[in-house]
């Protein structure tokens, strides 16, 4: 249930404006970014008070969004309505670029934190800050040599990110935006979806291999690399991609030297290639195949309950009896909805 939204100032202030919906859908997404849209009726109050770049959060929730469009209507049955659309508050990322090459660190979640905060929180430099407080993460996880490539700073964290299945989160906490990398936690044994379990209303499992790319061919300063994601892909399943890399031989290592490697040196030129190869794999998270299964939760059924017994990330069970589709998926992306018919609950989960 979604008793009203508050509104907040660019500085995340509380506003005395609130906002009780005639129709509203929330998302939340573990790779890249959810979206919001908030229908209203219209008056003096909400329209002088809620300007684009504004926050809006759900009471005693930490999920915050930011608002991009505001679109007033009218017409002869409703009156004069409001539609507020916006994306979740990781978005404002997307504001920043990158904007030296550096060579990352190996431990992921550092890399991740290293990039935000030199590029849009307290390492930047202060016109460039967004008043972010970067949290400590217990991620664990390794990546190989990889270069940061010059170029908007929420792509390249979240493709980086996506290649081992980790994601991030901007969220609110005693009026303080605050980043942090995490990844979902394994419950398939014991949070369980499925009809026969009386929790999932309705599902759809999508197989689709449109866009589906299996070698990518990176360039960068006239060297050509391949990575090959799937060796057993040949003939008609073999497809491939070009993309033209960013990486540059100059760039700063992790101790803030700048370098410059020397392409005609055979040791330096395999050093180059790798971070092709590495950026290859970032650019291959968004050509894969398509697994999703899509399911309406019975909210008033459901045993479980978001945030508390699952979260974005999570691995969980999801069997279709009728479908015979039995799979431990993550969970990419729950919508929370409300209209005169009544609040509702979604998730999506890839394999």
């Amino acid at each position: 249930m979604i008793p009203y939204i508050e509104i907040r100032d660019k500085n995340t202030k509380l506003q005395k404006i609130l906002i009780s919906p005639i129709d509203c859908m929330f998302e939340l997404s573990y790779y890249g970014v959810g979206e919001f849209a908030i229908k209203c009726n219209l008056n003096e109050s909400i329209l002088t008070s809620v300007q684009k770049g504004d926050f809006c959060t759900i009471p005693n929730k930490p999920y915050i969004f930011i608002v991009n469009s505001l679109q007033p209507s009218y017409d002869a049955n409703n009156g004069y309505i409001l539609t507020i659309r916006g994306k979740q508050a990781k978005n404002i990322l997307s504001q920043r670029i990158i904007q030296t090459a550096k060579l990352l660190s190996t431990n992921l979640a550092n890399a991740i934190n290293d990039l935000i905060s030199e590029n849009a929180g307290p390492k930047a430099s202060s016109n460039r800050q967004m008043g972010i407080v970067i949290e400590n993460s217990t991620v664990a996880e390794t990546i190989e040599e990889t270069q940061a490539t010059v170029g908007e700073l929420l792509t390249f964290t979240d493709n980086l990110l996506k290649t081992k299945e980790c994601g991030s989160e901007l969220y609110i906490e005693n009026n303080q935006l605050k980043y942090r990398v995490y990844k979902g936690e394994d419950k398939s044994g014991y949070i369980v979806f499925s009809q026969s379990f009386d929790n999932l209303s309705n599902s759809e499992y999508i197989e689709d291999n449109t866009n589906e790319k299996t070698v990518i061919w990176v360039e960068s300063e006239g060297i050509f690399q391949a990575y090959n994601a799937n060796t057993n892909a040949v003939g008609l399943d073999r497809k491939e991609l070009f993309f033209e890399s960013s990486v540059s031989p100059k760039y700063t290592n992790e101790q803030g030297v700048e370098v410059e490697l020397d392409l005609t040196n055979s040791t330096d030129l395999a050093t180059f290639k790798n971070f092709l190869i590495e950026d290859g794999k970032e650019q291959l998270t968004n050509w894969l195949i398509e697994k999703i299964f899509k399911g309406e939760i019975d909210t008033k059924l459901n045993q479980y309950e978001f945030g508390v017994d699952y979260y974005l990330g999570d691995k969980v069970k999801v069997q279709d009896e009728y479908l015979n589709i039995f799979i431990t998926p993550r969970i990419t992306k729950f919508t929370m909805s409300q209209n005169t018919g009544g609040y509702s609950e979604a998730v999506e989960y890839e394999n």
